[in-house]
């Protein structure tokens, strides 16, 4: 991949919020194992209910992609047409998921 501006991809998103909380669902049971064993167990997204998910994802990158590579005079067109050819790759990494919210 040719070299770019490290935030490119920050400056691409909307801005996160900050995050004062951040919870875990589970039960009583749960917690007490989170904090006996002092850590935090989460799934490969391979092994969801609904492993699509992750194929959802690309797919809707790959869109938003294909829409940004068409505006020729774009600064960032390289690194846009880049991370397209790259895109299915990450259906080969193993990316692990845990579930929270505010």
């Amino acid at each position: 991949m040719s070299e770019h501006d490290p935030d490119a991809l920050d400056n691409l998103l909307p801005a996160r919020p900050t995050i004062q909380t951040v919870f875990h669902y589970t039960s009583q049971e749960g917690l007490l194992g989170i904090v006996q064993s002092e850590s935090l167990w989460v799934t490969s997204i391979r092994h969801l209910n609904d492993s699509t998910e992750l194929e959802y994802a690309v797919e809707l990158t790959r869109a938003m992609l294909l829409r940004k590579v068409e505006d020729k005079g774009d600064p960032l067109l390289n690194y846009y047409q880049d991370v397209l050819a790259r895109l299915d790759v990450i259906k080969d990494v193993f990316i692990f998921v845990g579930s929270f919210s505010e």
